[in-house]
């Protein structure tokens, strides 16, 4: 395959899985009307709380309550740093997509994706790329990662950014988590009032 031709392939994946994810987040809202519980913002980390697991993709509001119902307090923490993530990503690629630049942005189709998760397209001149983003407050786990890849790209949220003097996202870890457990618990709690659900 030439050069062109898989700078093209590039292009559409990203519009793809753009476009699925914007698709996701849309036909979620409909299906399960989280409109009526949740703010926009919520819902973004709704959309992200689905990508984490398979079996959550097209879960309702009840279903992911009652997902949630099922862990304890530790392995709640866990789904909140995962998600969290998730939510980084998320959030990034909409933003990248939204700046006007020529440059735009996909998550991969999996949430494990080795290495990186997202890839970049840069329309003026057809280069791609793929980083790594990174929400947390570990920065050894930064580390880690730089160590392992010394050729990758990596941006972490703004805490660590100055602290690591690496690059920012834009996003902060605090922000993050704090949204994350808001909506996880509100989908407890919606789920433990069987008046919304009758």
């Amino acid at each position: 395959m030439t050069n062109r031709n898989t700078l093209q392939a590039k292009a559409r994946y990203i519009k793809k899985n753009f476009d699925e994810i914007a698709i996701l987040g849309a036909f979620a809202r409909l299906v399960t009307s989280d409109s009526d519980h949740f703010s926009s913002d919520e819902q973004t980390v709704l959309t992200a709380l689905r990508r984490s697991s398979p079996r959550l993709e097209n879960a309702s509001i009840e279903d992911l309550g009652d997902y949630l119902k099922g862990y304890d307090e530790n392995q709640i923490a866990g789904i909140v740093s995962n998600v969290k993530g998730i939510l980084h990503e998320v959030e990034f690629v909409e933003m990248e997509n939204l700046d006007g630049d020529s440059v735009t942005a996909a998550l991969f189709s999996d949430t494990n994706h080795p290495g990186t998760d997202v890839l970049m397209f840069d329309e003026s001149t057809g280069e791609s790329w793929e980083i790594q983003l990174k929400a947390t407050d570990n920065s050894s786990y930064v580390a880690d990662w730089v160590d392992s890849h010394s050729d990758g790209e990596i941006l972490v949220t703004n805490e660590l950014a100055e602290k690591l003097d690496l690059g920012a996202s834009g996003f902060s870890n605090e922000a993050l988590t704090c949204r994350t457990e808001e909506v996880l618990e509100k989908l407890i709690k919606l789920d433990n009032d069987d008046t919304i659900w009758s």
